[in-house]
Formats: structure tokens, C-alpha cells, sequence
């Protein structure tokens, strides 16, 4: 006599066997992604049985943010700093400006224009 017991999952309301399910959630092929129902495509997300699993892959997600975008606290800093730097550049170029403006009317107005 078999013995089979079944997870439900709570994401898409299917059934499935239980022992085969477990050991392809546990496979990895190096992505970092919830893995999704084999019958719907739909990710696993909520099924309590796998919420370890699930806790890990948005834990690698922030590990992989934390990477690729940096500290936030660095970011706000180097965003900080860069708003500085344009806010003076802005000021220069307004001075800029003036200051052409300026020339082409005293200039024209020398030369009785």
C-alpha cells in the first residue's frame, strides 16, 4: 500500500504530492526567484511549509540589492552631494548668462546699435 501525502498551496489552491515537491523546491539552479507552482506557474509565496525558503530568496534578493545599488546611506550622501554640485553649477551658469547679456548690450550699445 502507498503512503502519499499532499501539500496544498495556499498561492494557487492546488494540490500536489508532497515528497516531489519538497525536493524540487529544495533543487537549485543558481537564480535567485520564488519558485512557481508546476502546474500554474504561480509563485510560491505563502505556503507555510516553504516560508524558510521563501525568507531566504528575499533575503538573497536584498544581498544582491545591497550589491548592486550600494548602502543607502551612501546613496543618499553621494545623491546629497551631487545636488550641491548641480545647485552650483546652476548658479554659475545663471551667472554666465547675466554676464553675456550684459556684454552684448554694452557692446552694441558702444558700437551705437
Amino acid at each position: 500500500m502507498f503512503n502519499f501525502r499532499f501539500i496544498y498551496l495556499e498561492d494557487c489552491k492546488h494540490v500536489l504530492e508532497a515528497t516531489g515537491l519538497e525536493q524540487w523546491m529544495a533543487e537549485t539552479d543558481g537564480e535567485i526567484k520564488l519558485k512557481d507552482c508546476p502546474k500554474c506557474k504561480t509563485p510560491i509565496a505563502k505556503t507555510q511549509r516553504f516560508m524558510n525558503m521563501v525568507k531566504k530568496v528575499y533575503q538573497d534578493v536584498q544581498r544582491v540589492k545591497k550589491r548592486v545599488f550600494g548602502n543607502i546611506r551612501e546613496i543618499e550622501a553621494s545623491r546629497d552631494e551631487l545636488r550641491k554640485k548641480l545647485h552650483e553649477l546652476r548658479v554659475k551658469l545663471n551667472f554666465r548668462n547675466h554676464y553675456d547679456r550684459f556684454l552684448i548690450h554694452h557692446t552694441n550699445h558702444l558700437k551705437g546699435n
